[in-house]
């Protein structure tokens, strides 16, 4: 025998019975317990279907689950909050009774019903499920208030439970009201209706892209995001007062309108197709608070108090419900630009993520350049200059200095899928000061400021490398100071140090210098501007005399190269020229590299400063 064997498993079985006697048996009682002091053990808020509440002395409170929506009935037809009337069910589906009169105990007291307040109940609950009903009288509370009798209607006993649930009773119909102005799904109606005094907008969505449209009191595309962001702060405004329910209210003291016709300050329609989804009217502000406004809906005369500030928003100029932008595509949107300027060439997307131009030869976009594109499509802010027109000619549109076809994809939400979709923007410079600007799908000009137009290449060396040079300061040999009729040279001997050349005079600082020549070795261009010979000397250069011409060696070569200075841009940079393939080239020059080291340490006479 293995007597080993034989006293490990009675230690096991040992230990097995006091787990069953000591935890597991107690635990078991205990779970068995608190399943039966439960007071309503099988009620679930999925379950529920209606609640009635009589408070001593009020009206009857009824909320009704119809089409999963909670709906206060009584007194009044109003949306029901359905997180308070969850809150309150889940504190009695968890409610424990502690103690139990039963009915002999209560036959030994004849006044019970009054000792225990249950002739005139502090509430009196109705609550329906699916496949139930608990009627329910909340009596007087315990000595120490911490506790309340409570008793079913028809029952035999009474139960003494906590009285911390009765918190989420309602007192009023106000209590369990939706306190949202309006429902979720006004982030999601189709139409818009807006009346301030005479003025009228409608605004409708485009049922193929899903972007809002202005419809009266003209047609014009609509800021987008712009309607989105103000639904969604009405769609988040809760009600502050309720002011009166009276069906024969005086609205005119609210300064909402009346049965005579008198247009209200403002009004809001909103539309599912064409079933009015919710209407609200807006009157006056509160006199001692005047970031308050008295508000209705259209289809009752309920009047109630909202914040002011969600409504300023709707009360702006028509202008200000326009899409300002050039082009409806988001910049990830778009795939293509086909360009007429001086020269035809396309910008083309690469699969991952740069951009190709193409012309005689194809080369990967300055990323930089890209982005200032796509930053003036995103968010350059158009003028409305006219928005019937019927000859082009005098804005400059018939041909147009500028052409840009945008290619991008949209998803069609009738067909619902994918679609490459096609925008043109045409530019016309007929007029000093601004840019005109038309889309092939409307009869209207816009306008643009001179700067903004200048983000949009007109051709594709424009976005090449911007990169000018390319040489370390040991290259250098000596820089050539020409201004206003007088020069400067000045020799490099060796690491920070610098002279002025025999013939020359001169003070300057070798460190200075040395520093600067290190700066224009990595010299790039903020925006190419032109190439080729230029008559007329449109930027400046030839009239503001002042360049500098650096000397360099590399490889057993000396290499000159130019660089003079010409007016300042529409962004105050320097209009800089210089030598690129034996062709001449004009940039915008960095204002910093101008003002810190060209002005200051090489030129003989300040330089002039960009206009402020």
């Amino acid at each position: 025998m293995n007597y080993k064997s034989t006293w490990l498993l009675l230690l096991f079985a040992g230990a097995l019975f006091v787990f069953v006697v000591f935890v597991e048996r107690p635990f078991r009682e205990t779970r068995q317990m608190q399943a039966d002091t439960r007071l309503l053990p099988s009620l679930t808020f999925s379950n529920l279907t209606a609640i009635q509440i009589r408070p001593a002395g009020r009206f009857d409170i009824f909320v009704e689950n119809t089409n999963d929506a909670w709906r206060l009935i009584k007194p009044i037809d109003y949306p029901a909050n359905a997180e308070f009337i969850e809150v309150l069910i889940a504190n009695l589906a968890s409610l424990q009774w502690h103690t139990r009169i039963t009915a002999d105990e209560l036959k030994q007291r004849p006044n019970a019903q009054e000792e225990f307040g249950m002739s005139t109940p502090q509430f009196t609950l109705k609550i329906q499920t699916k496949d139930s009903e608990h009627n329910i009288l909340v009596g007087s509370k315990s000595v120490m208030g911490n506790e309340v009798f409570v008793q079913f209607v028809g029952g035999d006993s009474l139960y003494l439970v906590d009285s911390a649930w009765m918190d989420f009773l309602p007192r009023r119909p106000e209590d369990w009201r939706d306190p949202a102005v309006f429902p979720a799904a006004i982030l999601s109606v189709t139409g818009i209706d807006v009346r301030a005094g005479t003025r009228g907008l409608k605004l409708d969505v485009n049922p193929t892209n899903q972007l809002w449209r202005m419809t009266r009191p003209i047609e014009a595309r609509a800021d987008n995001a712009k309607i989105i962001s103000l639904l969604t702060n009405l769609a988040a405004m809760r009600i502050s007062a309720y002011v009166a329910e009276e069906t024969e209210l005086d609205l005119e003291q609210f300064g909402l309108p009346n049965t005579s016709g008198t247009p209200p300050q403002l009004e809001l329609s909103f539309f599912q197709g064409t079933n009015l989804l919710s209407g609200l009217q807006i009157g006056n502000s509160l006199t001692n608070a005047p970031e308050f406004i008295f508000a209705k809906y259209l289809e009752r005369d309920a009047v109630f108090v909202v914040p002011k500030a969600p409504f300023d928003a709707w009360l702006v100029p028509l202008a200000e419900f326009r899409n300002r932008r050039l082009t409806r595509f988001s910049t990830n949107q778009l795939e293509r630009f086909d360009v007429r300027g001086s020269k035809h060439f396309s910008i083309v997307r690469h699969p991952k993520g740069k951009w190709d131009v193409a012309q005689a030869e194809t080369f990967t976009a300055d990323a930089e350049s890209i982005n200032d594109l796509l930053f003036a499509l995103s968010n350059v802010q158009v003028t409305f200059e006219n928005d019937v027109v019927t000859d082009f000619s005098s804005f400059g549109l018939v041909n147009p200095v500028l052409d840009y076809t945008i290619s991008g994809h949209m998803t069609n939400a009738i067909r619902g899928h994918m679609e490459i979709i096609q925008e043109q923007l045409r530019f016309g410079t007929n007029e000093t000061g601004k840019v005109f600007v038309r889309r092939n799908d409307e009869s209207r000009v816009y306008s643009i400021h001179p700067q903004e137009f200048s983000l949009f290449p007109h051709s594709a060396w424009q976005l090449a490398d911007k990169q000018v040079w390319n040489f370390t300061v040991s290259n250098v040999v000596s820089v050539l100071i020409e201004q206003h009729g007088k020069s400067r040279k000045l020799l490099r001997r060796g690491e920070n140090e610098w002279s002025v050349a025999p013939g020359y005079e001169g003070i300057i600082n070798p460190f200075l210098i040395e520093e600067a020549m290190h700066r224009l070795g990595k010299l790039n261009a903020v925006f190419w501007t032109a190439r080729g010979e230029l008559p007329n000397d449109p930027y400046g250069i030839k009239q503001n005399d002042f360049r500098l011409t650096i000397e360099i060696q590399r490889d057993g070569k000396t290499e000159l190269l130019p660089l003079g200075f010409g007016d300042f841009s529409e962004f105050k940079m320097p209009y800089a020229s210089t030598i690129l393939k034996d062709q001449p080239v004009v940039f915008e020059f960095p204002l910093a590299l101008y003002l810190e080291f060209i002005r200051r340490d090489l030129s003989i006479v300040p330089a002039p400063l960009p206009p402020q």
